[in-house]
């Protein structure tokens, strides 16, 4: 296909107090099949790009369309999150964005530590900065009208209330875990936002915690950091909205509630038959054809007493609650 105009994207925002602006990347033409938007943004390092400041939008090229989300992808960690994502890919009817570093940055907790610009604390600005981003974010590479989906990371589940402030009608997904499989996966391979681990105002900030905390184990932050996002979902999911546990998504019943839960048809036999490929193939890795090998019960067996001891005072509460509101409030609608 050829390109005939570039269609420009949001792929960096740059909050400091120094400098505040979004670089825009032409996207056209490319499949968002990457598990992570920046790994389609890595791959279209030669395409042109430009850095404008907040809340301008590139002049030249296709204008940016007001493409609103068909949900969001919220989660715990190391949930099914990427798995879900891929679903929809199988489907071959729209794309997803996972964890665009644009709308993330946007969503994050302002803190002395962020030293983020003044136009950002402004809570009119900001809205009107994620509704520039996600709306962009949603164009369709080859131009064509398909809905979107945003998968968020899980520490932006604590300013869901952002979310639904902007987007109070857009379905949400929210996927959790058993919190002792969790912890274990993050511990065996820890992701970025752990390092706040070892920073307690920053993990502060971005979890809502407003006491001295102290020092922290990492499995102390972990099932801390777990609890808190639940807690959150709890209060703010609100509107249209499914929580579904990692167990049911990884098999085909899970989807098929997902595709109810936001009104689509059962799929068809070749969707099916993509959708079950989907579920054989390591989330992370689909393009090198890795076979999934369900890891629950070894996760299980190896955590530790801390674990089990962090994930009993600060996770499973706070989860359970999610899930008792969540059932309660499904079933008086």
């Amino acid at each position: 296909m050829t390109r005939l105009s570039p269609i420009w994207y949001p792929t960096r925002a740059f909050l400091g107090l120094d400098h505040a602006g979004m670089t825009w990347t032409d996207l056209s033409g490319l499949r968002f099949d990457e598990p992570f938007f920046h790994q389609t943004v890595r791959r279209a390092c030669d395409r042109a790009t430009c850095t404008l400041p907040l809340g301008a939008e590139p002049t030249s090229g296709l204008p940016v369309v007001r493409v609103t989300p068909a949900a969001f992808i919220f989660h715990v960690s190391r949930c099914g999150s990427t798995l879900l994502c891929n679903m929809f890919r199988s489907t071959g009817n729209g794309h997803v964005v996972a964890e665009a570093q644009a709308f993330t940055a946007l969503l994050t907790p302002v803190g002395a530590h962020y030293k983020q610009a003044h136009l950002v604390q402004q809570t009119q600005q900001r809205h009107a900065l994620l509704r520039q981003v996600g709306h962009a974010l949603g164009q369709n590479p080859f131009g064509e009208k398909t809905p979107y989906y945003i998968k968020c990371t899980s520490y932006s589940a604590m300013r869901l209330d952002l979310i639904r402030s902007v987007w109070p009608m857009v379905p949400i997904i929210f996927l959790t875990r058993d919190p002792i499989e969790v912890m274990v996966s993050n511990l065996n391979r820890p992701p970025g936002w752990i390092k706040a681990w070892k920073n307690p105002s920053q993990a502060a900030s971005v979890f809502g915690w407003h006491e001295n905390t102290g020092p922290l184990t990492q499995e102390e932050f972990l099932a801390r950091s777990f609890g808190s996002i639940c807690q959150a979902a709890q209060k703010h999911l609100g509107g249209p909205s499914l929580v579904l546990d990692y167990h049911d998504l990884t098999h085909s019943e899970g989807w098929y509630r997902v595709l109810r839960f936001l009104g689509h048809n059962a799929p068809d036999t070749a969707t099916h038959a993509r959708l079950a490929t989907v579920l054989q193939t390591n989330a992370k890795s689909p393009h090198e054809s890795q076979s999934f090998s369900p890891d629950a019960q070894d996760k299980r067996n190896q955590a530790s007493t801390l674990v089990h001891e962090a994930a009993n005072r600060w996770a499973y509460p706070p989860l359970r609650a999610l899930l008792a509101h969540h059932s309660s409030t499904a079933t008086s609608k």
